[in-house]
């Protein structure tokens, strides 16, 4: 609250310059300033802290999708590895990324793309499970392919596991109520 403002229309009250009315209207202004103030800081983390790892995945992955033309095994695994990357990037990294800047600010149009960029991440993170168990039991270990699955597959739990728990997060009725 600020008192030196509240003293400050009451003298000009006393001195007739404001009405009664005019003093109220002053000093509900005055008051409503100090509740808002103090209610940014009442948000819930819970953007901001979803809005802060989804910038890191967004920017790490977009600056991976260059790490992709890079390969040198073979000239079809090469293509097929810069195309995965860019689908990649097209439907989960950019999507982390603009989500996790309008977390961060608290605003909601976020909210759209990370539910989207998470259902594609958990599709995808199933379909690598599903490759892994295909190959696995065709006893397909030592592979190229075979390899690229089995990571793929492994580091895949994040691709389930973080998503869904965004998910869940941002049905909240909390979550959506914290986005202006």
């Amino acid at each position: 609250m600020n008192l030196s403002a509240l003293e400050k229309i009451d003298q000009l009250r006393q001195k007739g310059v404001l009405s009664d009315a005019e003093f109220q209207a002053e000093k509900a202004k005055i008051l409503n300033q100090g509740q808002t103030g103090s209610s940014t800081n009442l948000r819930p983390k819970g953007p901001k802290v979803i809005g802060v790892l989804n910038i890191i995945f967004g920017v790490s992955g977009l600056l991976g999708i260059p790490l992709a033309f890079l390969h040198e095994h073979m000239f079809t695994a090469h293509i097929i590895n810069a195309t995965q990357a860019i689908i990649m990037g097209g439907a989960f990294y950019l999507p982390a990324l603009v989500s996790g800047v309008s977390f961060v600010q608290y605003k909601s149009f976020g909210r759209k793309w990370v539910l989207v960029g998470s259902v594609l991440a958990i599709i995808s993170g199933l379909l690598l499970w599903s490759a892994w168990v295909i190959n696995f039991s065709k006893g397909n270990f030592n592979s190229y392919e075979a390899t690229l699955v089995t990571g793929g597959a492994f580091g895949g739990w994040l691709m389930i596991v973080y998503p869904t728990i965004v998910l869940i997060l941002c049905s909240k009725k909390k979550f959506r109520e914290a986005l202006s």
